[in-house]
């Protein structure tokens, strides 16, 4: 018989106990591999960007659909640590309900930029031609990243005897925020004269118009991106046993 190790270092006579502890310390190898052999697989499986030269068309979707899996990947170790732990104690709601409302508005602007042709047409005109450069990796990531923030939301409902309220402030302020974007909105969709499918607005050189939605959308998401941190730091000594590293 053979006693060829089943992982290097591990014998095959070691209790699974042992091995699974041992991938497990390794467990970033499999955080790092997956990314990578994803990006490779989809990346070389799909239809090359004809508007690129080669071999930029080829290693153009891989890079992007590793970016994806990479940033994808991420959200999966604080779910699981989560919920082996029954506890989101350490991690900053405050952070979560920042990236949630930061997420549905990258959501929303690449699903809009990537799907609707009136918006993409109203992006070409302003930009003398040129498709927005939303690809397909960018949605799914979007939808991806809205959809496990809120999982983990949720886990923060399932686990409340661990969790820290959200501040008045963060509250206020997301509150606020989509107060205001959904106010754009149906100003945009209600106002006399204005249809949804108007690309600029009805009306020459006007700010009012649904590009100029997304263009506050886009704006939103970069203020939490640079904020959303904060709460997080702030919760430094608990934060340093229910925070993932990965």
């Amino acid at each position: 018989m053979s006693t060829k190790p089943l992982l290097p270092g591990v014998e095959r006579d070691v209790p699974l106990t042992t091995r699974l502890s041992y991938a497990l310390k390794h467990q970033w190898a499999v955080w790092l591999g997956v990314p990578v052999a994803m990006g490779l697989i989809v990346g070389l499986s799909l239809p090359s960007n004809p508007e690129l030269p080669a071999p930029l068309n080829i290693v153009s979707p891989i890079i992007g659909w590793t970016y994806f899996a990479a940033w994808s990947v991420s959200f999966y170790p604080q779910v699981w640590l989560n919920y082996t732990r029954k506890s989101v104690s350490g991690l900053s709601l405050d952070f979560q309900i920042l990236n949630l409302l930061g997420f549905v508005c990258y959501a929303v602007y690449n699903v809009s930029l990537y799907w609707n042709a009136a918006i993409r047409e109203a992006y070409r005109l302003v930009h003398g031609g040129n498709s927005p450069a939303v690809h397909a990796n960018d949605v799914f990531f979007a939808l991806h990243a809205a959809v496990l923030t809120m999982v983990t939301l949720a886990q923060s409902l399932a686990y409340p005897s661990s969790r820290t309220p959200p501040s008045r402030l963060c509250v206020a302020a997301v509150v606020a925020t989509s107060g205001a974007v959904l106010a754009y909105a149906a100003a945009l969709y209600w106002a006399p004269g204005l249809h949804p499918s108007c690309l600029n607005g009805c009306t020459e050189g006007t700010w009012f118009t649904w590009l100029n939605l997304l263009y506050l959308v886009s704006l939103v998401k970069l203020a939490v991106s640079l904020v959303k941190y904060i709460p997080q730091v702030g919760d430094a000594e608990p934060g340093a046993l229910g925070g993932s590293v990965v």
